[in-house]
């Protein structure tokens, strides 16, 4: 579902995906399930392109920062690896 949820953003407009996509990610990043994690943070490039920085800075940011400090070590790896396709979303003096 995580996957899907990221990849339907590119069907849809910057208010649309913050309307609707952005709830449903806010649920998933509170899921104990490691494979859920991962999987929604290696596909948030899709997500991340269509929302831009703002919106990505106020919902999403502070859940992925938290999940910097997950226990499990997959969960903090595939944060790091998005940390690159972050950084061309948002503002570089925030960055």
């Amino acid at each position: 579902m995580a996957y899907v949820v990221c990849k339907m953003a590119t069907k849809l407009s910057q208010e649309e995906a913050t309307t609707h996509l952005i709830p449903m990610v806010s649920i998933l990043l509170k899921n104990n399930t490691t494979e859920v994690l991962v999987s929604l943070v290696e596909n948030l490039d899709e997500l991340v392109k269509v929302l831009g920085g703002d919106a990505l800075q106020e919902k999403l940011l502070p859940a992925l920062i938290n999940l910097t400090n997950d226990k499990t070590w997959r969960i903090r790896l595939a944060v790091v690896k998005f940390i690159p396709k972050l950084s061309t979303a948002i503002d570089r003096t925030l960055f």
